[in-house]
C-alpha cells in the first residue's frame, strides 16, 4: 500500500514538472509573439492538467491574435489587388483588371470590385464580335502557372483523370504555361466555384480569354 502511494506522489510530481516545464517555454514563445509554438505548448499542458484555467485562457488569447492576424492579413492582401486592379484598369488592360478583381475577392468580399467585374465584363463581351468555339466559356479557373511545360502537362492530366475539362494556356508571352481547371460563360460562375478549386491548390484565380 505505501509503494502504491510512493508510486502515486512521484506520478503526480512527474506530471506537475512536466506541466510547469511546458507552461516557462510556453510563456518565453508568448512573450516573443512565437505564437504557433505556444499554442502547441499550452495545449500540450493542457492535456496534462485540464482542469487549469491558465493555459486555456492563454490558448483562447492565441487563437483570437491569430484570427486578428489573419484578418490584417487578408485586408492587406485585398487593397493590394484591388490597387493592381485600379491601375489595369486605368491602362484599360481590361482583361488583367479582371482578374485582381476577382482576387481581390477571395481576401474580402466587397461591392467595389464585384461592380468593376460587372463593368469590365460588359466592356469585354462588347469588344468581342468574332464568334469562335467555345466562345460561351471565357472565364477560366487557373489553378497553376508553370515554367516548366511538362509538369503543367502532369497537372492538366491528372485533372483530366479526376474528370475535369483541363487544358493549358500559354501566359506572359509564353514564358509560363498555365492549368485550366474549368470553363465557364460569366465572371460570377467562375467565382462561385472558387472556393471548390481551392482542394487543387492554395490560390486559385480566374482569367478572361478566347479560345
Amino acid at each position: 500500500m505505501i509503494t502504491l502511494t510512493s508510486f502515486s506522489i512521484t506520478s503526480c510530481n512527474t506530471k506537475t514538472k512536466e506541466y510547469n516545464k511546458y507552461l516557462a517555454e510556453a510563456d518565453v514563445f508568448f512573450e516573443k509573439e512565437n505564437y504557433n509554438d505556444a499554442l502547441r505548448l499550452y495545449t500540450a499542458a493542457s492535456k496534462i492538467k485540464p482542469d487549469e484555467k491558465y493555459p486555456s485562457d492563454r490558448i483562447n488569447e492565441i487563437n483570437k491574435i491569430k484570427k486578428l492576424d489573419e484578418e490584417k492579413l487578408a485586408e492587406e492582401n485585398y487593397y493590394r489587388e484591388i490597387e493592381l486592379a485600379d491601375n489595369f484598369y486605368d491602362k484599360e488592360e481590361y482583361q488583367s483588371a479582371l482578374e485582381a478583381y476577382t482576387r481581390a475577392l477571395y481576401f474580402k468580399s466587397e461591392q467595389y470590385p464585384k461592380d468593376r467585374i460587372d463593368e469590365i465584363e460588359l466592356m469585354l463581351v462588347e469588344v468581342v464580335e468574332e464568334v469562335v468555339e467555345n466562345t460561351n466559356y471565357r472565364y477560366h479557373i487557373i489553378v497553376g502557372s508553370y515554367e516548366i511545360e511538362s509538369n503543367a502537362e502532369r497537372m492538366m492530366q491528372k485533372l483530366k483523370d479526376e474528370g475535369f475539362d483541363s487544358r493549358l494556356v500559354s501566359r506572359f508571352d509564353g514564358e509560363y504555361t498555365a492549368v485550366i481547371l474549368s470553363s465557364y460563360p460569366t465572371i460570377h460562375d467562375a467565382y462561385n466555384d472558387l472556393t471548390d478549386a481551392k482542394a487543387h491548390t492554395d490560390h486559385p484565380w480566374v482569367i478572361y480569354k478566347k479560345f
